[in-house]
């Protein structure tokens, strides 16, 4: 699952989020995913997460490469892993132009180039005995890149272990994601890669009203250039176009088809009430058993 706040929010955003990876995982879920936030610090979030004994997959969807060196996110990275006792699965991705230039002053130019000497560097450094970085005890954690155009999943599939994406449908999946990613890590000689999808997701009977929700959570990056061309292959206009919405037997059937077009991972974003949330929880953890 993953969560940009917490489930709860019964005191400080730590410790909601602590709360929140312990409800999960009691619900018999595989992982946890933070979104990097501006309410915190998804690795710091992980790490705590992890040292509080929580035995999950912990990952984050996605650490922004352009504000962080690499060198500096893989010593962050292997301390995590540390903490979470090998189970952090860190993704990354270059963000969005409206996002990089507006609020941190980077300039977002020559983005696959820039994408792939950082993915380079960052797994030079957190290979085992590869100077400057000694921690100890740390092992190279899987790479995922936030990727959706051909340049990017060719590079996810050469250099890093697989992908997030973010609003691709089941067609964008099926017919542009999941082919151009396996091809590129087929004809590099890498093992097949990860697909995780995050998608906002909701158990309701009341799916008019969940719909709307997504749409207004979503719509301040409706505009973002990626995304729209997501929604484009689709053949759609909206997020909650793509998401995965609707009573127990709907979103089983949704789920298993992504699975199917070859989505190794589901990463549900929660969409609703509190009892909606706890529904979703209760079905994704049926379809873990």
């Amino acid at each position: 699952m993953q969560l940009r706040a917490p489930l709860r929010r019964h005191g400080d955003v730590l410790s909601d989020l602590i709360d929140s990876a312990q409800e999960i995982e009691r619900a018999g879920l595989d992982s946890v995913y933070l979104t990097q936030a501006f309410a915190f610090d998804a690795l710091t979030a992980l790490a705590l997460i992890g040292h509080a004994g929580v035995t999950l997959e912990l990952g984050t969807a996605v650490v922004p490469t352009y504000p962080r060196h690499p060198i500096a996110l893989a010593e962050q990275a292997l301390t995590v892993q540390l903490a979470c006792r090998g189970r952090l699965v860190l993704g990354v991705g270059p963000s969005h132009r409206e996002m990089m230039e507006r609020v941190y002053g980077v300039s977002f130019t020559g983005v696959p180039a820039h994408v792939e000497e950082y993915l380079t560097k960052l797994n030079d450094a957190m290979e085992a005995g590869r100077p400057p970085l000694a921690v100890d005890g740390a092992t190279r954690c899987p790479v995922l890149l936030g990727a959706l155009g051909p340049a990017m999943l060719r590079i996810a599939g050469t250099i890093a272990d697989g992908t997030i994406t973010a609003r691709a449908g089941p067609r964008t999946l099926g017919t542009h994601i999941v082919p151009k990613i396996t091809e590129a890590a087929r004809a590099a000689g890498r093992p097949a890669p990860r697909v995780a999808a995050c998608v906002p997701f909701c158990v309701t009977d009341d799916v008019a009203t969940a719909r709307s929700r997504t749409n207004a959570e979503y719509a301040g990056s409706a505009g973002y250039p990626s995304y729209v061309r997501m929604l484009e292959i689709e053949g759609v206009e909206q997020t909650a176009d793509v998401s995965v919405i609707g009573d127990e037997a709907t979103c089983e059937r949704q789920i298993r088809a992504l699975f199917d077009l070859g989505v190794t991972d589901f990463l549900a974003r929660p969409i609703g009430t509190d009892d909606e949330v706890r529904r979703g929880l209760e079905l994704l953890g049926s379809l873990t058993t």
